[in-house]
């Protein structure tokens, strides 16, 4: 199962891609940083339109996950 896990905070939104193949067994890749003070993030929407533009080569596309986990 992969899970894209979101901290959205003032400061910084974190997105990471969560590999999890068992109860025991999880993975977690690097996460990408999008400051949210900046133009053009005011809303999930817009956050996650970057996340589409900014998203690292090995992450995956927000299509290709089964679920999303949010810490707001």
């Amino acid at each position: 199962m992969r899970i894209l896990a979101a901290d959205i905070g003032g400061t910084n939104a974190r997105f990471a891609a969560v590999e999890i193949s068992d109860l025991s067994e999880r993975s977690m890749g690097q996460p990408l940083v999008i400051p949210t003070p900046v133009s053009g993030t005011g809303s999930f929407r817009q956050l996650l339109e970057r996340f589409r533009a900014e998203a690292p080569a090995g992450m995956a596309q927000i299509e290709r996950y089964d679920g999303v986990a949010l810490g707001v």
